[in-house]
């Protein structure tokens, strides 16, 4: 059986290596304590709200969540006083950020490219012509080299077309191959179709990866799961995994 509780970072040994990977860390920062039979793990609370709590291991940095149940809310309850959310340099930049575009006029904020783009008409892949914007620049070698970025690519109707038929032979060979349907608009099913045909062909080509597909083929049963994983490589979809199967141990571990 785990026991849980929370402790004040202070409280814990080994303090240092800690303090090196998560630099600003307080010594009255709330810790989530598991302890299953002889181990032990440590979490650096990053949220607590009605349903949950989100951390953050302080072994390897990895990201989890916990839903709410009497187990943890008698921990809470019993939580020392006086405790802060550990909230890294990272975050406090980046609300900060926010708060000053807040504060921004808002004719700047409506608008903050304003005056960086112009507008050049090219004739794109399929021979069509489309007028598109593309930055600002006083290099015309740039210019250039982004112009004819640009004319390498269909024009938007041609794209459309192409997208609309590579999801309808995607969708095709997954019913072909009993993947489940993926759930979601009718928008989001057409365009994460050929995501998760390109995705799963991506992991076929690699023999060490057929775990990895396996999982995907099985578990990604959401279009907008696929259309959040299109820009992950091999690499990226496994980690990935580890970690979600990671958050639903911990799940289950939070329900027990």
């Amino acid at each position: 059986m785990n026991e849980i509780k929370f402790v004040k970072f202070s409280k814990l040994e080994e303090k240092k290596y800690i303090e090196r990977k998560f630099p600003g860390i307080k010594g009255s920062d709330l810790i989530y304590i598991e302890r299953i039979g002889k181990f032990c793990d440590a979490y650096i609370v990053t949220e607590i709200a009605s349903d949950g709590l989100d951390f953050v291991s302080s072994f390897d940095g990895e990201k989890g969540s916990c839903g709410m149940d009497e187990k943890l809310e008698k921990a809470l309850n019993n939580a020392p006083e006086g405790f802060t959310i550990y909230s890294s340099p990272a975050s406090s930049d980046k609300k900060e950020e926010e708060a000053k575009l807040k504060e921004t006029k808002p004719e700047e904020a409506a608008d903050p490219e304003a005056g960086k783009f112009e507008e050049v008409d090219i004739i794109r892949k399929c021979g069509h012509n489309e007028a598109v914007k593309i930055k600002k620049t006083s290099d015309k070698e740039y210019r250039a080299w982004l112009i004819h970025d640009e004319e390498k690519k269909l024009c938007r109707s041609c794209w459309e077309e192409e997208a609309k038929e590579k999801a309808k032979k995607a969708k095709k060979v997954a019913k072909e191959s009993g993947l489940p349907a993926l759930k979601g608009s009718a928008k989001q099913k057409k365009w994460a179709e050929t995501i998760r045909a390109e995705k799963l062909a991506m992991l076929a080509g690699d023999p060490t990866m057929s775990a990895v597909w396996a999982w995907y083929a099985q578990n990604y049963t959401n279009a907008s799961e696929w259309i959040d994983a299109r820009f992950m490589d091999e690499q990226q979809l496994k980690r990935n995994m580890e970690q979600l199967k990671k958050n639903m141990e911990m799940k289950l571990r939070c329900k027990r």
